[in-house]
């Protein structure tokens, strides 16, 4: 799963703080990923269609990396 910023936000508003939460309480289990063979202007579209602020990179159903969008900011679109 995935713990966003928004997500963190929303239980906060809704239950005041933390305390004993679990991570898998609050995170989303149903990520979009990318491989790392994804070019990166369709990762960025992705990201743009989806409103997303990161995409996890998987190979092989391991978490390689991640693409956030501060690193496709500035990509031209073509």
């Amino acid at each position: 799963g995935i713990i966003t910023t928004k997500d963190i936000e929303d239980y906060k508003q809704k239950n005041g703080a933390f305390g004993d939460m679990l991570a898998s309480e609050i995170m989303q289990r149903d990520v979009i990923t990318v491989g790392p063979n994804e070019p990166i202007k369709q990762a960025k579209a992705l990201m743009m269609e989806k409103n997303i602020g990161s995409l996890p990179v998987i190979y092989q159903g391991k978490l390689v990396g991640v693409i956030t969008k501060f690193d496709v900011i500035h990509l031209e679109d073509d």
